[in-house]
Parts: structure tokens; sequence; C-alpha cells
């Protein structure tokens, strides 16, 4: 069926380009959430990932900065970023979720070419997904003990080699 729309779209004329700049919109908001992970991205061993602080999360609601906006820019920067760092090919980010209530935190891991089976890390943390990209939604204090929860469970399933 996707493959059917996909055709139906060509032949009627859409522009791949201008269908990708739909999804992917950065406006000034998404820019700057997308700003706040780059600025805090860490490697550690053979992974990268990035984080947005709980003080930040706060600010930029209470800004007036538009949830969906905060959102979208999690996801786009954890598709097209996270795993194209350095000589790293996979990693993860984590935010705080104010979508529903405080001290809940959403994650996802992102993986080139399925070289890492994320999934793995994804369900210890009572997520779920596919090889190459997975995510979780968590309960917690804070985004510093939850990025702390994630790096132990890569610690642990992570094979060695």
């Amino acid at each position: 069926d996707t493959f059917n729309v996909v055709i139906e779209l060509l032949e009627g004329g859409t522009v791949i380009e201008e269908l990708w700049n739909r999804l992917y919109v950065l406006d000034k908001l998404r820019t700057t959430v997308i700003a706040e992970l780059l600025k805090n991205i860490q490697s550690q061993d053979d992974y990268t990932y990035s984080f947005i602080s709980d003080d930040y999360a706060k600010k930029f609601v209470g800004d007036g900065g538009d949830w969906d906006a905060f959102s979208d820019a999690f996801y786009i920067f954890i598709d097209q970023y996270i795993k194209y760092v350095g000589k790293n090919i996979w990693g993860f980010a984590i935010i705080p979720d104010f979508s529903n209530d405080e001290g809940k935190y959403r994650g996802a891991f992102r993986a080139l070419n399925d070289r890492v089976d994320t999934s793995i890390f994804a369900k210890e943390l009572g997520g779920g997904g596919h090889k190459s990209a997975s995510g979780f939604s968590v309960k917690g204090e804070s985004y510093t003990d939850e990025l702390d929860k994630v790096k132990s469970v890569i610690e642990k399933y992570q094979p060695k080699g």
C-alpha cells in the first residue's frame, strides 16, 4: 500500500524535496531545540547521546514554546543527526516529556545499517521498536537519572567486541 501511495504522489507531480521540507520544517522554535541537542552531544565508547535538561524544557514551555515543535525537533534530531556524529554509528537522545505531566521522559535510539540492535535497549526500558530505530518512555526524577539508567542498560546489553 505504501508503494502505491508513493507512486500515486509521484505520478501526480509531487516533488520529493517539497514533501521532505513539509515533513521537516525547521522554524525558529525547532531550530533552537535542535541547537540545544547539538550543544549537549556526548560520545561514550562507540555511541553518541544527547539530552534536553529539565530546566531548558521548562523554560521552553514557559516562554510559550509549542510542545509539538519541541517534540518534532527531537525526532528530527534523532533521525538526522545522532547516528552520524564522529565515527559512531548509533546513539540515543532523551528529553523531558511535559505533554501530559512532569516526571516523564521520552527517549529514542537510532543506528546505522542495523549494526546495533537498539530494540534490546528500548525493550529493557519498557519501550520497543526495530533494530535500527526504537524508543521508550519512562517516569523519573530528573533527566540525569534517566541518562544514567539508559547508559547502564547499554552497558548491560551491548555486545563487547
